[in-house]
């Protein structure tokens, strides 16, 4: 017979198990206010009129971003054994599939990251973990090099301005390069409060997915079960709570206003919450 004591402990190694997988981090909007979204397994699509559906199936992803086009990009990482493979691939706007980086052996990480996001420049901004540094222009002939060495924390990720600036989540504090800048400035220090339900969440995911504008910075605490917003005097704002087991892991603004949160569960679900101008929420 199992005790009480055993089932607790089991319950809890299970919860602690589930939170530790890698949250998707990335929910983005297209210009016709079509959302775009991972729970890790599907690539899902929120339409114009509330439905959704999946437009890729079977494809493991934790970062998404578009073009100015609206083509649509995306990591796909599998394991292999005890490696992993990896590729790079986009979604055109006539939904045709094809690979941008072909599968190649290992983690996106082991080659030093992905270009994930581009700037107003249209330059390829790749943020490289194991090097600790920000790399601005690969695939032009002098790229920017910027060092993040010497920064304590773990780098989480980071997010473009329309305007350039660059914000970059290390550790519990916000740090900004300004368009066409190479040193790294502080720009806040975000006191994590760590939620019960969440605190087996490791300290490389306490901080996901973040999203800019020219006047705020939105910050998904994943590990506390909010998102603030960062305005312009850098005073930190309550953005938004999740409830129940969930958390949000992603942000992103579309063009009119509204604010949409990718939430991930501690059931490793995904789900997404918008906030309109008047901070009406709705899940879809």
């Amino acid at each position: 017979m199992i005790t009480k004591t055993l089932f607790i402990g089991l319950l809890s190694l299970c919860l602690q198990t589930a939170v530790s997988a890698h949250p998707p981090f990335s929910i983005v909007v297209n210009s016709n206010g079509q959302v775009y979204y991972s729970d890790l397994e599907n690539i899902w699509m929120v339409d114009t009129d509330g439905s959704k559906r999946i437009v890729l199936h079977h494809i493991h992803n934790h970062e998404l971003w578009l073009d100015d086009d609206d083509n649509l990009y995306g990591e796909d990482v599998q394991n292999v054994g005890e490696n992993y493979r990896h590729r790079v691939w986009r979604l055109d706007t006539n939904s045709d599939l094809s690979n941008v980086v072909e599968w190649t052996s290992g983690h996106p990480s082991d080659i030093g990251g992905i270009a994930t996001i581009r700037n107003h420049r249209n330059e390829s901004v790749i943020l490289q973990r194991p090097e600790r540094a920000i790399v601005v222009g690969r695939e032009s002939a002098s790229p920017r090099y910027i060092s993040l060495d010497g920064i304590d924390g773990h780098i989480h990720e980071l997010t473009i301005s329309p305007s350039g600036d660059i914000f970059v989540a290390i550790g519990s504090t916000i740090y900004r390069i300004e368009d066409g800048a190479i040193t790294v400035d502080l720009y806040t220090p975000i006191d994590i409060e760590r939620s019960l339900k969440f605190r087996f969440v490791h300290d490389r995911h306490a901080l996901m997915g973040m999203y800019a504008t020219d006047t705020d910075v939105y910050v998904s605490v994943y590990a506390g079960q909010y998102m603030v917003r960062i305005d312009e005097s850098r005073k930190i704002h309550d953005g938004y709570r999740s409830a129940g087991g969930w958390s949000p892991s992603g942000v992103s603004v579309d063009d009119t206003g509204n604010v949409w949160v990718l939430e991930f569960s501690l059931r490793n679900q995904a789900r997404v919450v918008r906030l309109d101008e008047k901070g009406t929420r709705t899940i879809f």
